[in-house]
């Protein structure tokens, strides 16, 4: 009789309160799953972000080597796309001199920006000539990631010759680097525009 009633309630399947288990363990694994995708996604582009601004840097700095100033505009993308200064994975596909940061390719002009700075303005400004100093600005960074972005590339990440950080227009110069966590998130928001602004000389190493 106990063997009729199990091969009875097995042949049923499972009860609504063994489904409902096996559900939530499943939502659970695959909850953890998708985490760990979108954590391991997220670090690769920071690291990614921290390549390309050294790289930029360095070509910025070799390609106006020497130079009163950079003369033009004060916007830098163009030589600096003729002079090679750019990856190829920054450019964007099917669009001429435009170039993107990791995390945005639908700013209509590019969401990576190397422009001049004036230290006598409170803002980067792409605009301004200048003889010691240029900006990379980062257009439409996620909230997270500009949080994370700011921290790394003014301390573990930083370029030497780094002189400022901006958020949004706030300059962080004040508060010391790194910038901290705390004074990161207090200063972005969805869709940050972040400025790191070098020094045309590399500092003596």
């Amino acid at each position: 009789m106990n063997a009729i009633t199990r091969r009875r309630r097995f042949s049923h399947g499972f009860s609504l309160v063994e489904l409902t288990i096996v559900l939530g363990i499943i939502g659970v694994v695959m909850g953890g799953v998708w985490t760990w995708v979108t954590n391991a996604w997220e670090n690769q582009r920071q690291e990614q972000l921290s390549e390309e601004i050294a790289t930029v840097v360095k070509n910025t700095r070799a390609a106006f080597s020497g130079q009163q100033n950079t003369g033009g505009s004060g916007l830098l993308n163009t030589q600096l796309i003729n002079a090679g200064a750019f990856p190829a994975s920054m450019l964007r596909a099917g669009v001429s001199g435009v170039v993107d940061n990791p995390w945005n390719s639908s700013v209509v002009g590019g969401s990576f920006v190397v422009c001049g700075w004036s230290p006598g303005l409170p803002i980067p400004v792409c605009g301004q000539l200048h003889a010691q100093y240029f900006a990379i600005e980062l257009e439409k960074v996620p909230l997270s990631s500009c949080i994370t972005a700011a921290v790394r590339n003014s301390g573990i990440k930083a370029v030497p010759g780094l002189v400022n950080v901006f958020i949004n227009s706030s300059s962080l110069v004040s508060s010391g680097f790194p910038v901290s966590p705390a004074t990161a998130q207090s200063k972005c928001t969805v869709g940050s525009t972040l400025d790191f602004v070098f020094r045309l000389t590399a500092p003596p190493s």
